[in-house]
């Protein structure tokens, strides 16, 4: 053979072999694909969940602004502007679809701005950008310990979470600074491991972009610090600050490049900044915690019994298998278990000294007890294998690894298959399934004594009339039955974060309610024990003993009518989170309400809420049930965006917008120009065209009572 031709040869055979490493990563890879399946396809089948409280206002909202104001610049800024630029980005094919049809450009933006498609087409991009966490974590897994099988169990573990899988829907930062994290880490190990300043480069960008997201995610700095310290080519001190200032240039560089407000608008940068320090500082509703241990206590219950699995069987072991598996990665490479665990130890050290516990903040933390478990996992089967005597002698070690792997793998189908009927519970959320199976659980549980709120006596009525276990009196019942919306005074009254709130929740599972209880979307059928409701200081609307009721009666001038001349869009009309502090019983009397319904049994009564707003009660002797609940402009503004509602002109009142439950129950909502209610009709078996008037006749009575008050109120 000719030098020529050996050249030749070996140039063949060099250029074969990084196809053929190629081929063999991406084959290593491709098992990841399973549980990334299954998040996004349950993700994308439960899209349509109905209304989150901070997509519009919060994320939507900033980017009209900058179509508003033809700016690059949200002028909000509670949030880092990363999520903001990919808003405007998911909307850059309606510029160019406008520029193709000839429409007005900012015209259009604004009606797909509102428009729930894009809404839709928004949660899309981020549950499968947010999903790439699982890609991330199966890469830090292999990198660390090149096992796929330990690699995939990690993926799994975020994949098959019930808790990671309903926040990624979300347009919100948490799960964007998730990935981020994960992103960071995996860099920054590359870069310990390879000793290459490309990569340490990468993680501090990544770095940038997590803490343009989300403040808190500045916190990546620190293993990106620690790489450029560990991965020094050389030990000189020299050689290690200039790779710390080479990443913290580049760090700072891209966090100002996605939130050039820092620069351009500094005050209102550091306004909002100091807001969200305080607001976290000084807490949130129900949500709000002690500082210090009692936060940490209530994250530790949260990691330990909720984040991997509803079922405390599966998520005590798994929680296990990471505290184990942190144990061991700190043992055996003490460097590279600083640079996976310094983040989420002092983000969740960070987190405990506040008082707001919202746990999607958590969501950054969770990539890593993903990849602590499948670590402890892997330490767990070794001990197994390790341990063969007396009766399993006979057993081949690589059948223990089997069982092992096999109750992994079961329980990781368990949880899949709560993810899957969960999104399904979505898909199904406007018919009457729901109040099905709470009469099938009561009459299930037919030895325990249940007590029923006014909404679903009447609904049980309807669907389980010959239940034998009910008591009409609160104190002789051991459950409470109500929708949750009947509970408490206000949504803030709700206690969040607390895993054993109630026994049972019929609705759909978009959300953990008894993390959320305060949660703003679809209401639900809850059953919580008697001694729980004590606890909390549970008041049922219509049920629970009443306060004495303000002496001031709100009423109008004969000819007074709404300010409102002349219907028009409600676009047009000014939003305001201002809610007036009028008792909402002043609005409806009981002999007006009895003029409408009939005799009542008892109201108005306060109690209920709805949105921002609180509520009063009327029950009709006939079992009608009516509540009128005074919510705020913007409030009212995000329900009209529900592409269930149906608007209704009326004289008098700007705009009606009803949608009709399963069982002929009516939520009205209406305003004029400065208030707002909601007004919801059910336990009904009249006609809908007859709740809807009766809805009417209340909300009219209501707004012009409401409007009377505020002008008063402002002339005083």
């Amino acid at each position: 053979m000719s030098v020529s031709a050996a050249k030749v040869t070996d140039s063949g055979q060099n250029s074969a072999r990084p196809r053929s490493l190629l081929g063999v990563r991406l084959l290593q890879c491709a098992p990841v694909l399973l549980p990334l399946i299954v998040l996004v396809g349950t993700g994308l089948r439960g899209l349509d969940f109905g209304l989150h409280w901070d997509e519009r206002p919060w994320q939507i909202g900033p980017v009209k602004h900058m179509v508003q104001a033809h700016t690059f610049l949200p002028g909000y800024y509670n949030y880092p502007s990363f999520d903001y630029w990919l808003n405007l980005l998911v909307l850059a094919p309606d510029a160019a679809g406008s520029r193709i049809a000839g429409d007005n450009l900012r015209e259009h933006l604004l009606y797909t701005l509102d428009s729930h498609a894009y809404l839709l087409r928004l949660r899309a991009a981020y549950l499968l950008i947010t999903s790439l966490t699982l890609v991330w974590v199966y890469l830090l897994v292999l990198q660390r310990c090149g096992l796929w099988v330990q690699a995939l169990f990690a993926a799994s573990l975020l994949g098959c979470s019930w808790e990671v899988a309903y926040h990624l829907r979300w347009v919100a930062t948490d799960g964007m600074l998730m990935q981020f994290a994960a992103l960071t880490v995996l860099l920054a190990s590359y870069a310990v491991k390879t000793g290459r300043e490309s990569w340490l480069i990468a993680a501090a960008a990544v770095a940038g972009l997590a803490c343009g997201t989300k403040y808190p995610g500045g916190l990546l700095v620190l293993p990106v610090a620690l790489a450029a310290f560990f991965g020094a080519a050389t030990g000189s001190a020299r050689d290690k600050a200039v790779r710390l200032v080479k990443a913290g240039a580049v760090f700072a560089l891209v966090c100002l490049a996605t939130t050039p407000a820092a620069i351009l608008q500094p005050a209102k940068f550091f306004s909002a900044l100091l807001y969200e320090t305080r607001h976290y500082a000084t807490g949130h509703g129900g949500h709000t915690v002690g500082r210090g241990f009692e936060h940490a206590g209530r994250m530790l219950e949260y990691f330990s019994a909720v984040l991997f699995s509803p079922y405390l069987a599966i998520a005590l072991p798994t929680f296990v298998l990471a505290v184990i598996g942190v144990s061991v990665a700190i043992a055996r490479n003490w460097r590279e278990g600083a640079v996976l665990l310094t983040f989420p130890v002092s983000y969740v050290l960070y987190f405990s000294t506040q008082q707001a516990m919202v746990v999607r903040n958590l969501l950054a933390v969770v990539p890593f007890l993903a990849v602590a478990a499948s670590q402890g996992a892997g330490v767990v089967g070794e001990f197994i294998v390790g341990r063969r005597g007396g009766a399993v002698r006979l057993l081949d070690a690589s059948w223990l690894r089997i069982a092992w792997a096999g109750l992994l793998g079961a329980a990781l189908c368990v949880d899949a298959s709560w993810l899957i009927s969960s999104a399904s519970s979505i898909v199904v959320r406007h018919n009457d399934q729901f109040v099905r199976d709470a009469g099938q659980y009561l009459r299930t549980h037919s030895a325990t004594k249940y007590f029923l709120s006014p909404r679903v006596r009447r609904e049980m009525a309807m669907v389980e009339p010959t239940l034998n276990n009910l008591t009409a009196d609160p104190a002789q019942a051991e459950v409470l039955v109500l929708y949750a919306r009947e509970g408490m005074r206000r949504w803030h009254d709700w206690p969040a974060n607390r895993r054993a709130l109630t026994q049972a929740c019929f609705g759909p599972r978009e959300v953990n309610f008894n993390m959320y209880p305060n949660w703003w979307g679809d209401d639900r059928i809850i059953a919580i024990s008697r001694r729980r409701a004590e606890q909390i200081h549970l008041h049922i609307a219509g049920v629970s003993p009443d306060a004495v009721p303000p002496e001031t009666v709100l009423s109008p001038p004969p000819t007074h009518r709404s300010k409102q001349l002349a219907p028009i869009s409600a676009d047009l009309l000014p939003k305001s989170w201002a809610l007036p502090s009028i008792d909402p019983r002043l609005l409806v009397l009981h002999a007006e309400a009895e003029a409408v319904i009939g005799p009542l049994a008892r109201g108005p009564a306060s109690g209920g809420w709805e949105l921002d707003g609180t509520a009063c009660t009327y029950v009709g002797r006939d079992g009608l049930i009516v509540s009128v609940a005074i919510i705020s402009t913007s409030a009212f503004d995000l329900e009209r965006h529900d592409p269930q509602s149906v608007i209704i002109l009326n004289d008098g009142v700007n705009a009606y917008a009803a949608r009709v439950g399963p069982l002929g129950d009516v939520r009205l909502f209406s305003r004029t120009l400065e208030s707002a209610v909601i007004v919801h009709v059910s336990g009904n078996s009249r006609p809908t065209k007859t709740s809807l008037d009766v809805a009417k006749q209340f909300a009219s009575t209501a707004l012009e009572r409401l409007d009377v008050a505020q002008e008063l109120s402002t002339l005083r």
